[in-house]
């Protein structure tokens, strides 16, 4: 199933342009800081979002299945070293920098499980 609308703040939107395939992207907030962020009107949000969903619906033709390349390597970088720490203790994880660590899995299900079980194990050491 294509991706064909993602909704979110311009880094989201920016992002999702680096690695999905062609879709339509709708931001509704600047992000500012880590914490902080301006987002428009809820009411203008809302329009902004109905417009991008019914231009994706337009060109529904256009949007193709993201195709994920094997084996799927992540990196992530930490906001704290700590998290780093804790993270490299999974087998298959390799800490590549004081606050970033990596891995390799064969396919897209396996990098997910691993990526939630660093994201839970990490989300409260900050």
């Amino acid at each position: 199933m294509p991706v064909v609308l993602v909704t979110g703040d311009d880094a989201a939107v920016r992002d999702a342009e680096a690695c999905l395939p062609p879709h339509v992207g709708v931001s509704v907030k600047r992000g500012i800081t880590r914490l902080s962020g301006e987002s428009v009107h809820p009411d203008v949000a809302r329009e902004r979002i109905h417009q991008g969903a019914r231009q994706a619906i337009e060109r529904l033709a256009e949007f193709e299945p993201l195709k994920v390349r094997t084996p799927v390597e992540i990196e992530i970088d930490f906001y704290y070293s700590p998290q780093a720490d804790v993270a490299a203790l999974i087998p298959t994880i390799e800490r590549t920098g004081d606050r970033t660590v990596r891995f390799v899995s064969p396919d897209a299900l396996e990098a997910y499980k691993t990526f939630l079980a660093t994201y839970y194990i990490t989300r409260d050491l900050v």
